[in-house]
């Protein structure tokens, strides 16, 4: 019984947008000269190439003028729903179902890109979600919730190395622990020992690597001594 009022819990405070999500979101914008930003029509910035600034969270798109010495541009970030509310979708249950009633007409549910760049010169793309000034050639990356996995709980760390405009090859490691939450109250306590190492090939279609979806090709190994 405590087992399963443990797992609910787990999956009712993962996935709930209204109350992990601040109604307020920072955002950095890059630009490839000194400008000035006016946010919502009231904000103005100090000449620079690099912007910090906080926005309300909202369904609808964020206007925003760049200023620059004899170019300028108007952008309008893409609200998206943030990975709080989509987590309400990955574990079906009737608390989930709770927490989606009250995150679907909060404006808490919303996110826009944390990191924005703006070529002024260029007439394609309207801004990049991505620092697209600096190269991104290799990724060192852990995986915090694989400690709290279902299944195969572990301390995990990956390695990524981009390989050109639109290919990588990622490198994982991890050490498994000795319980994960299906495992908690079993009697005989698990003592769970073993590794895991995975090759992945990835291609990325929409946006340079490592940025944006992906499609992969992986070659997995499991040494599980339970």
């Amino acid at each position: 019984m405590s087992k399963s009022v443990f797992l609910l819990l787990f999956f009712f405070c993962c996935s709930c947008a209204t109350v992990f999500n601040n109604p307020y979101q920072e955002i950095q914008l890059k630009t490839n000269e000194p400008t000035r930003l006016v946010v919502l029509e009231d904000s103005l910035f100090t000449p620079s190439k690099k912007h910090f600034f906080k926005v309300k969270r909202s369904k609808e798109f964020l206007p925003i003028t760049i200023e620059g010495d004899s170019l300028s541009k108007d952008i309008y970030l893409k609200p998206f729903n943030s990975f709080a509310y989509a987590s309400n979708f990955f574990y079906p249950s009737l608390w989930s179902v709770g927490a989606w009633l009250i995150d679907r007409n909060s404006p808490k549910r919303y996110g826009f890109p944390t990191l924005v760049s703006v070529d002024l010169s260029s007439q394609g793309e309207e801004y990049f979600d991505y620092d697209a000034f600096t190269e991104t050639k290799q990724l060192i990356k852990i995986t915090p919730l694989k400690l709290v996995g279902i299944h195969n709980a572990s301390v995990e760390v990956a390695y990524e190395r981009v390989t050109s405009s639109n290919f990588s090859t990622q490198l994982m490691l991890s050490t498994l622990l000795p319980s994960s939450l299906s495992t908690i109250g079993d009697d005989p306590e698990p003592k769970t020992k073993g590794f895991r190492v995975a090759l992945e090939e990835r291609f990325y279609f929409k946006k340079k690597a490592p940025f944006g979806p992906y499609f992969a090709v992986e070659i997995d190994y499991l040494n599980n001594q339970s």
